[in-house]
Order: structure tokens, then sequence, then C-alpha cells
């Protein structure tokens, strides 16, 4: 009969300190949400190597100009996230139209799950679509922006692991201009 004893006894503070342990985790979580956000990143002005634009980045961000080993227009932004940027050329992947982009995206190698906005621009179009990772299947956030600026197609984007850092590829590449 003493085993059975034991187990009454136990079972109710097994429960107990489990719930603890679950309103802990709750309230550090609470504690955590409570915090303030950090500070958004300072924002500068940056040429896009050679390509004749500039764009609106976080302050730190590096830019590599990839236009001689691509064999047209293009520009990595190493920020966080990393963002692409290339205009047409001899060599470029540039699609001549909505339907052709949207097809180029869903042979991504990441498996293509669906498009979440797709929206003509004047210009162009923004194409926001959901992908999952070949490597670890966890959810990838692609964006895909063409713009013309003076007469020539750019494209401007990437795949993210976050809304959060969708929308910031977006700022970013909503920002291209002329540079100045």
């Amino acid at each position: 009969m003493k085993p059975l004893f034991t187990v009454a006894i136990l079972l109710p503070l097994a429960v107990t300190t489990a719930c603890k342990k679950d309103d802990a985790r709750a309230g550090a979580a609470e504690a955590k949400a409570a915090e303030p956000a950090a500070p958004p990143a300072k924002l500068t002005w940056a040429r896009l190597g050679g390509l004749g634009l500039e764009a609106q980045v976080p302050d730190g961000t590096t830019v590599d100009d990839n236009t001689a080993g691509a064999g047209f227009p293009a520009a990595t932004l190493w920020t966080s996230p990393t963002t692409f940027v290339m205009g047409a050329g001899e060599l470029s992947p540039l699609q001549p139209d909505l339907a052709a982009a949207k097809g180029e995206i869903q042979k991504d190698p990441n498996p293509f799950k669906r498009f979440t906005k797709e929206e003509p621009t004047e210009g162009g179009w923004r194409l926001e679509y959901e992908l999952e990772s070949m490597i670890d299947q966890t959810p990838l956030y692609g964006v895909q922006i063409r713009t013309t600026i003076d007469g020539q197609p750019w494209e401007c984007g990437s795949n993210t692991s976050s809304p959060a850092e969708r929308a910031q590829v977006i700022s970013i590449c909503a920002s291209l201009r002329k540079a100045s």
C-alpha cells in the first residue's frame, strides 16, 4: 500500500512544480515582450558601386559591386538581411514581365509555397512569397521588387527568415534612386 500512498502524495507535488515552471517561463516571456524594442538602425544613403544608383541602408552596410563577375549590373548589400540589386544586361536574369518573374521565383531551389502579394506597379511589380528552406525546412519570406529608373529596369530583393526582415528589404528596395 505504500507505493500507492507515495504516488498519491508525489503526483500533486509534481503537477504543482510543473505549473510553477510554466508560470516562470510565461513570466519571463512576458517580461521580454515588455522590454523596449531596440532602437531602429540609423539609415544612410549608400552608392551601389558603379551602378549609378543609391539606396537608403542601415549605417555600416557594405556594398559590393558584382557587375564584373556577373556580366550585368549587380550589387550585394551586406546588411541584415543581405539584399541584392540587379539590372538589365547581356547575361542578366531579369524576366520580361510579371508572369515570367513569378515562374522564375517558383524555380527557386528552396521549395516554393505561395505568393502572398502580387502587385503591379508603375514601371514594375512587387512580389512577396513564401518558401521552405531546403536546409532546415523553416519558412523563408521572399520579396522581389522591379522598378524602372531612368528608363532602365532594376530588381531588388532577398529571401529572409522573418516577415520583419522582409519589411527591411522592402524599405531598402523602395528607396532605390538615381545616384546624386
